[in-house]
């Protein structure tokens, strides 16, 4: 029994040249598009419970996925840097910072990349999920901002190491400073000297 047969995963012939055919006459096709939806949305949503059931749900009533590769452990390894990338998105679109989602992103791909065992990359794969529907429930949980004061927080964090003026968070934000001064100390709950030396 392959790793993705216990865990109630039919890995389908994808990409075979008649592949397509067969599984219209089987009636056997990829788990849906709406249901990878459903996913993305919980985890964008930050919630934790779903994304949870969700995975009980799928062991269950089992899963269909495309085959990758003949090699279970590089089949289970594709799997997980195509669900990083989606979840990486998702997370940015969500209010992660850029530069958090893609070290998390890289940090994850290199850990599989080492992994020799297919049934411990897979286990990886849904404790990531779960960490990342953490990371995302904590941002939705803080205030919201505007986009210009969001620009300006990306714009901080990612020039931590240097010094960054008012001028230029103006300049990226399209406000004036004095304007842009209230504004961030309004959503922020603290200006803008304060924010950076904190961080």
């Amino acid at each position: 029994m392959s790793v993705f047969e216990a865990r109630n995963a039919e890995v389908l012939p994808s990409g075979d040249e008649n592949s397509l055919f067969n599984e219209r006459e089987l009636e056997t096709y990829h788990s849906t598009h709406a249901w990878n939806q459903f996913l993305l949305r919980s985890i964008a949503n930050g919630n934790l419970p779903m994304v949870e059931r969700f995975f009980a749900v799928n062991e269950q009533r089992g899963i269909r996925i495309g085959k990758l590769s003949d090699n279970e452990l590089r089949q289970a390894q594709y799997i997980a840097v195509g669900l990083t990338y989606e979840v990486t998105r998702v997370a940015i679109e969500a209010g992660m910072f850029e530069a958090d989602a893609f070290q998390k992103a890289d940090a994850f791909i290199q850990k599989i990349d080492k992994e020799t065992s297919p049934p411990v990359v897979l286990d990886m794969i849904y404790k990531s999920i779960l960490e990342w529907t953490r990371a995302i429930h904590e941002i939705r949980s803080r205030q919201a901002v505007s986009p210009p004061i969001r620009a300006c927080l990306e714009y901080i964090y990612e020039h931590l190491h240097s010094r960054t003026t008012r001028e230029e968070l103006a300049a990226i934000s399209g406000f004036s400073e004095p304007y842009l001064s209230a504004l961030f100390k309004k959503e922020v709950g603290e200006n803008i000297p304060a924010y950076v030396l904190r961080l």
